[in-house]
């Protein structure tokens, strides 16, 4: 296995969600094209016809209706986001986050097609990584950063101006019922949720936390198991040593003693 390979692995195992994430989205968009729009239709999520397809409230991550760099981009984007925050809050915990987002953002949908009677279709990673950004300023409060790689600024103002472009973006009312999410995102980052807390260990991740323990537990007592087993063979080794040092001692006396008479 060479070292890319390597590291891939080990990155794989430590943020499996998003990794899966931007694999499963660059995919389908693959396959979306190469279909003409098919996965599309069906993975999308439609206020019109929400009923007739519920499981698409969780799954219009995954296609996307727009063009090819703003595709490449989110998942860039949301690789390098959503990595730094899968690493801190675990697996378990970052599946229940990016559900809960998917969830609320197809109900804002809903709710603003029967507020405004028009039908505006919900997919892809936009929203979703500006929750993300959200999140990761809100723990990242003090950091600068460099936008685009060339214009310094605080997270804080990085924070704002991720939430405008995102809001100024959307039709009226979905660009006032997206910040629902944001909010949420923002709330669960400062640890407001008793039940569902950024840091710390609450509802979704107590069984993740004692299988950790387990496991770091049962490591610890192999390694004591390994000390000792290491520890009776260094005894052998002495033990055995002595008796052949004492044996060679013995016949060397001997050899003394018949040479003297």
């Amino acid at each position: 296995m060479n070292f890319n390979a390597f590291s891939f692995m080990y990155s794989f195992r430590r943020t499996p969600v998003t990794i899966s994430l931007v694999f499963l989205s660059v995919l389908c968009y693959i396959i979306d094209v190469a279909s003409g729009g098919a996965l599309y239709n069906i993975f999308s999520f439609q206020p019109l016809i929400w009923y007739e397809s519920l499981y698409t409230m969780l799954t219009f991550p995954l296609v996307n209706d727009t063009a090819v760099l703003n595709m490449i981009l989110g998942a860039f984007v949301l690789y390098f986001i959503g990595t730094s925050v899968e690493y801190e809050i675990g697996p378990m915990k970052m599946l229940s986050y990016l559900l809960t987002i998917s969830l609320i953002l197809s109900n804002c949908a809903l709710i603003s097609y029967y507020i405004s009677g028009h039908h505006e279709s919900m997919a892809g990673l936009t929203i979703i990584t500006s929750c993300l950004f959200v999140v990761w300023v809100a723990r990242n409060m003090d950091k600068n950063i460099n936008f685009w790689g060339i214009i310094p600024m605080s997270a804080k103002v990085f924070g704002v101006l991720i939430v405008l472009l995102t809001v100024f973006t959307l039709r009226w009312p979905l660009s006032a019922l997206v910040l629902i999410p944001l909010g949420i995102s923002y709330l669960f980052a400062t640890d407001r949720f008793s039940f569902w807390k950024y840091s710390g260990f609450g509802f979704f991740d107590r069984k993740r936390q004692k299988r950790k323990q387990e496991k770091e537990f049962k490591q610890y007592l192999d390694a004591v198991h390994k000390r000792q087993q290491e520890r009776e063979e260094q005894e052998k080794l002495r033990k055995l040593f002595e008796r052949s040092f004492g044996k060679d001692y013995d016949g060397m006396a001997d050899d003394n003693s018949s040479s003297k008479e």
